[in-house]
């Protein structure tokens, strides 16, 4: 089990707690290395929750997607 989340202060608390989770921008890039989303389709996604993500986790995605 896992959870997936972009609240920051919720995800402090489950790392507190040692909860398994996955951040929204990592769930992105797990899903096109899975084959289940093309890439273009999720850096659009990024680009989409940009703004409700951190600036390190959008970055670090977009690094491994090759987008900007």
């Amino acid at each position: 089990d896992i959870v997936i989340s972009d609240d920051g202060k919720f995800l402090s608390l489950l790392e507190r707690e040692n909860f398994p989770f996955m951040p929204v921008t990592d769930t992105i890039v797990f899903m096109v290395f899975k084959k289940y989303l093309s890439k273009d389709r999720a850096i659009g996604s990024l680009q989409t929750v940009q703004v409700l993500v951190s600036r390190e986790s959008y970055n670090a995605a977009m690094k491994l997607l090759g987008g900007k």
